[in-house]
Parts: structure tokens; sequence; C-alpha cells
């Protein structure tokens, strides 16, 4: 005799309808790390970089990460040349990189690495989040990335707790943040066709020099880019939180025999027109803080740089990416 519910056969579709909605959920958590790993967006050189450094060669001495004007602007493989001795350098700067993500760099530099340089620009001094959305991290554990006991020690003694709720979530809470990406890769298709000189393959997988913007826009691009991102800044406040993640990051790179190099990367010469004297002489005063009082390494290029040695508002190129290459070589070289 078929099995009856005793609550009549409405309850019995119902089970069926709960366990196929269960079952559903749990076959797309388990396949959604595999088609992350195989979707195109600005996160997929996060696997490449995690497998680089998890298989670096014991000749790599120093790592350059930061976001997209970093990766644009900082030629490794001249670096390497420019130090001396020579070494091996790589760039694993990536799109939208956020500061927290440099923990998780410098978590799994090998020990032959003796620096690791973050370029960051002024406004990343300010701002006040130390962790990033989940959507990045998922990308980190996803490629094999396992935080030590010394990251999330970093992580614990942050004034705020974000960055350490994250690092210690669940996996399968962390994956079903990584349902936008979808949207994320079409949206990075359409950006490729907006910017055709956008380079996905070298922004990809090139452990040197990953610049994925090398031709100039026009003038009347320029000037509408401008318009839309950049407006008057006035004074210049530091973030205590930035300041915070800064210092525990240089004493877990210090206790390994690693340094920390921060390097402040140029900003367009019409970003700094818009912006007051007084921003520029707090930065300053703030960096010789950095510097005197919390001996940090800082190295400041944000305004070395003229018009034409940009690609368009914000990206170094071609001249601008050489001569913040040289100038990080010189100054390592002398410290």
């Amino acid at each position: 005799m078929p099995f009856r519910s005793p609550l009549g056969p409405d309850f019995t579709r119902l089970v069926i309808v709960i366990l196929c909605i269960v079952a559903g959920v749990v076959m797309a958590v388990a396949a959604t790390p595999n088609i992350l790993l195989h979707l195109p967006t600005e996160m997929s050189r996060t696997t490449v970089t995690v497998h680089a450094l998890q298989h670096a060669p014991p000749r790599l001495a120093l790592v350059v990460t930061g976001d997209s004007v970093t990766m644009n602007g900082v030629n490794a493989r001249v670096l390497g040349s420019e130090l001396k001795p020579q070494r091996e350098a790589w760039n694993l700067g990536s799109p939208g990189q956020q500061l927290a993500e440099s923990l998780f760099v410098a978590d799994m530099l090998p020990r032959s690495v003796r620096a690791l340089v973050v370029g960051l620009l002024p406004a990343d001094l300010a701002a006040h989040s130390t962790t990033l959305p989940e959507s990045r991290y998922l990308y980190y554990r996803i490629s094999g990335y396992r935080p030590s006991a010394e990251a999330l020690d970093v992580a614990r003694h942050l004034p705020a707790p974000a960055l350490y709720d994250l690092m210690t979530e669940p996996q399968w809470e962390a994956t079903l943040a990584g349902r936008g990406m979808i949207r994320i890769s079409g949206d990075l298709t359409i950006r490729s066709y907006l910017r055709r000189d956008l380079d996905l393959e070298r922004a990809h997988s090139d452990l040197y020099y990953p610049a994925p913007y090398r031709q100039r826009i026009s003038e009347e691009a320029l000037a509408h880019a401008v318009s839309l991102i950049y407006a008057p800044r006035r004074s210049f406040t530091p973030s205590p939180e930035r300041l915070a993640l800064l210092l525990r990051l240089r004493d877990l790179l210090a206790r390994r025999g690693q340094r920390l190099v921060i390097v402040v990367m140029p900003e367009h010469p019409r970003s700094i027109a818009l912006t007051s004297p007084d921003y520029y002489r707090q930065l300053a005063q703030y960096e010789q803080q950095l510097r005197n009082d919390h001996h940090i390494e800082l190295l400041d290029l944000h305004d070395r740089l003229g018009e034409l040695d940009f690609v368009d508002q914000m990206h170094p190129g071609g001249s601008g990416s050489q001569q913040i290459t040289r100038m990080i070589g010189a100054a390592l070289s002398t410290s």
C-alpha cells in the first residue's frame, strides 16, 4: 500500500517541494566556486596571483601590489633590473584592489621576498573601511588562500570587526555572495567594448606589467572623465582605521624579516588642480608622522608626473610608468 501522509496529499507535495529547493541550493553552493573560477571578471586575476604565490620561484625578492593605478604604473620586470643587485620582482596589482587585500598578499609571500610595495592614492589613506566586499574575498578562498593565524590576529585586533568576521565566515556563506559575479562578468564585457584599449589578457595573467590601459584617450574623453570623477578636495583627514591596518601589516612582515613600503601613487594634474593646497600640506604632515612616529617606509609620488604621462584621468602609462618604476627602484636601492 502506498504511503499516505496523515496530513493529506498537500503536505506531501509541500515536503517534496521543500526538499527540491534544499537540494537545488546545495548544488548551487557546491557548483558556484567552479563556475566563478571560469568566469571572466575583474577578480579573475586573483586566482592567477594566488596560484603564482603558492608556486613562486625561490629568486622572487620583491612584490608590488595595489589597484589598477599600480597595475598600469609599475613595470616589475624593469623594477627588478633597477635594483642592486638585480632581483626578481612581480606586480600583483589587480583592478579595484582594496588595502585589506595587501594583508592576504603579505600572508602568502614566500620567505624569499624581502619587501612588499603597496601602491596607494592619497584618498586611500583617508578612507575608513578596512574590509572588502564578500565577493572579492571569496575569490581568494576558492583560489586556495587560507589565512594564517598571524593574519587572523591582525584582523582580530583592528578597530572594526568586519574584516575578521569576513575571514572567519564559513565558505558556504561566502559562496552565496558570488552569485553577482555573472553580472560583473557582463559589466567587464561592456567595459571592454567601451574601452577598446583594455588589454584583458595582460591584466589577467601578466605578473610583471599587467597594465590594462595602454592607449591615451582623447582630450574630449579626458575632460568628460575628469568632470565625472573629480571634485574639489579642501582638507585631508587621515583614517585611524587604515593606520591600524598598516601598522599591523608592517609588524606581520617585520616578524617574517620582510619590509613594508608604501608608495603614494601619482595623481593626474587636473585632479591636483582641483585640490586645495591645504589638502596636500596636511597629507605631507601625515606622511611625515608615518615615517617618524610609526617608522613606515613611504615614498610620495603624488605630484611627480605631467599630463602626458597619463593615458587617461588616473592611469599612468608609457613615460609615466617608466618614471614611477625608476623612482621606486632608486628608493628601494638606497634604503
